[in-house]
């Protein structure tokens, strides 16, 4: 299925990209999978399908998730209650509305001091050994999208 289109969760994972074709009966959802002949029944209790999104502008935003930053941010659709953040070169992951925010971007000296995990970021190139070809830590930057508010990083950064 299209992931720009419909959401589809079973059990409240999204499946979506997985899903070929659907058919909604009465108290039950007919799914098949890409490369599967076979058609699975769900009771309609454990799917939950979701169409139409809006586009959420990210120009220019910073993205948290529980008051911490989001990074890698490609794109961002609203499907009712839910956020569904596109990554770049990462799975997308699914957000409550209630734990998203946007906002506006301040100058740069500012997002600098409010959010250390660019700065880190920007920083990490240079923590490279001689004989790699990229910085170690720039790579393991790279592939951090999201802290979990309740790990220990995230108790770092939201301490004043």
């Amino acid at each position: 299925m299209n992931e720009n289109v419909e959401l589809i969760l079973i059990d409240h994972k999204d499946r979506t990209n997985e899903i070929e074709k659907y058919e909604i009966f009465q108290d039950k959802v007919e799914i098949q999978f890409y490369k599967s002949e076979k058609l699975y029944n769900y009771p309609s209790k454990r799917v939950a399908l979701y169409r139409d999104p809006t586009r959420v502008s990210i120009d220019k935003q910073k993205n948290l998730y529980a008051g911490l930053p989001l990074r890698n941010v490609e794109e961002v659709l609203k499907f009712n209650r839910l956020f569904k953040v596109f990554f770049k070169s990462q799975p997308t992951q699914i957000y409550d509305a209630d734990l998203i925010q946007f906002e506006l971007e301040m100058d740069q000296l500012s997002n600098q001091l409010a959010d250390p995990m660019d700065y880190w970021n920007d920083i990490s190139q240079y923590a490279q050994i001689e004989d790699e070809t990229e910085a170690f830590l720039r790579k393991q930057f790279s592939k951090l999208n999201a802290i979990h508010p309740e790990s220990v990083l995230a108790l770092y950064l939201k301490q004043e």
